[in-house]
């Protein structure tokens, strides 16, 4: 069982971070829509940043529920979710000039 305090603080704070995950799969679709489907590697840079950062949330939780060994998971799914964002922008930077 998990440290209450821990969990307490994931169940007052964590469940606001969906929001934020909300408008992140919003931007995502919109990403892919934009692309459309000729651009497989942009958009599964995307969904990359997207479904990573969804890992992290959910490895965090499980951490805050006293799953401990999922903190470091949490950590590196961000950071490959950071590293995909990274590459998404900049592939949607060269995008925006080739327009």
């Amino acid at each position: 069982m998990g440290d209450i305090n821990s969990e307490k603080v994931f169940n007052e704070n964590g469940w606001k971070i969906r929001d934020h995950i909300q408008e992140l799969e919003n931007a995502k679709n919109k990403i892919i829509m934009h692309l459309g489907s000729d651009n497989k590697m942009w958009v599964n840079d995307a969904k990359a940043f997207y479904f990573n950062t969804i890992s992290a949330w959910e490895m965090l939780r499980a951490a805050s529920q006293g799953q401990i060994k999922y903190l470091q998971n949490s950590i590196d799914f961000l950071n490959i979710a950071k590293s995909a964002l990274y590459q998404s922008m900049s592939e949607l930077k060269t995008f925006k000039n080739t327009l």
